[in-house]
């Protein structure tokens, strides 16, 4: 153990003691390999305080500058740290600056910066040379041989800050909303191919189906330009983003205000349910972080005129999806009443 500490007992120096039968180059009497344990509740990393716990999902990149190669986990990097062959690299290291101190050939600050140098460096994640390339209802169409129609209804929604992300599209004949395989279902659907016919003053009966089809073959869009017959829009403030991915999202470092739209959806002239249960943000109210202060009393009378008959809405709504009682609805509308009658 002398070898290994010196009398000034220097805090960065690791003190690596070999059992009975090991020798000093981490090798025990037949040759194999060993590996270095920790204490129980010892972290091989707090020397430096740079590394933090790896969240689920999370990447973290290493770079060791001793042994010369990349870790491309925190796993592999603790692994690496605790290795035998990284150990007497390290050992080999501080003996190598001990010797250079005691030549003078450095001084005792140089000697400690080295001693405590750390060799293990987290570095940025490399660049994914992969890129997702989602699906388009064009190329779908394209490959089906059964016929398409009512493209003219159709609007694609692309957001602008990722490619990555799936498109979205809206059937404004129907009301459907979804992605590519949804909509693509959906334009195959008797539901929508009915619903065109209607549309272009041709009326059958749904269970018509054949005579349907047969109309739907003429007017088939397939081999026409789906670029000028699917309408395109790209608008983050409109696409609707998962938890957490929107550009404006606090988990994106925004400040979880959503923009202006920049190309609104027009509204579809029939209401239908989804196709999936992709949210779509709400349009109807702007984000409450959006109000301003009323600039003199009659703003402020008209927004308070705004409230009252949104929580009469809400009343109603509310008692006929029986969430509160009759009487609990007429209280809602009562107070607002009161509240409203005071002039500004």
């Amino acid at each position: 153990m002398d070898k290994w500490e010196r009398e000034d007992n220097l805090a960065a120096s690791p003190k690596v003691e070999f059992e009975d039968g090991m020798d000093q180059d981490g090798m025990d009497q037949d040759g194999k390999d060993f590996k270095v344990d920790f204490g129980e509740g010892e972290d091989p990393t707090a020397s430096s305080g740079q590394y933090q716990l790896q969240r689920k999902g999370e990447k973290k990149t290493f770079q060791c500058l001793l042994c010369l190669i990349p870790l491309s986990s925190l796993e592999t990097m603790m692994s690496h740290k605790q290795g035998a062959k990284h150990t007497r690299k390290v050992i080999a290291k501080q003996e190598e600056v001990r010797e250079m101190f005691y030549r003078n050939e450095m001084s005792r600050s140089t000697e400690e910066e080295e001693l405590n140098r750390e060799w293990i460096v987290p570095v940025s994640n490399p660049q994914s040379l992969k890129m997702k390339v989602p699906v388009r209802l064009h190329e779908k169409i394209l490959d089906c041989e059964e016929p398409v129609v009512g493209l003219d209804f159709i609007v694609e929604l692309l957001p602008e800050s990722d490619p990555e992300m799936e498109p979205q599209y809206t059937c404004k004949l129907c009301g459907s909303t979804g992605p590519a395989n949804g909509m693509f279902t959906h334009l195959m659907g008797g539901t929508h191919r009915h619903a065109f016919l209607e549309d272009i003053g041709e009326h059958f009966h749904k269970r018509e189906t054949k005579a349907m089809m047969k109309r739907v073959k003429r007017y088939a869009e397939n081999k026409m330009r789906l670029a000028d017959k699917i309408k395109t829009v790209q608008c983050d403030a409109s696409y609707p983003w998962p938890a957490g991915k929107a550009p404006w999202s606090l988990e994106m470092g925004g400040t979880g205000i959503p923009p202006q739209a920049k190309h609104p959806l027009t509204s579809s002239r029939v209401r239908a349910a989804p196709l999936t249960s992709t949210p779509v943000p709400a349009t109807l109210l702007p984000a409450p972080g959006t109000f301003q202060r009323p600039k003199n009393a009659e703003e402020a009378q008209e927004m308070l005129d705004t409230a009252m008959r949104m929580m009469q809405k809400v009343a109603d709504f509310a008692k006929k999806e029986h969430k509160v009682s009759e009487q609990e609805a007429a209280v809602i509308k009562q107070t607002f009443n009161l509240g409203s009658n005071g002039p500004f």
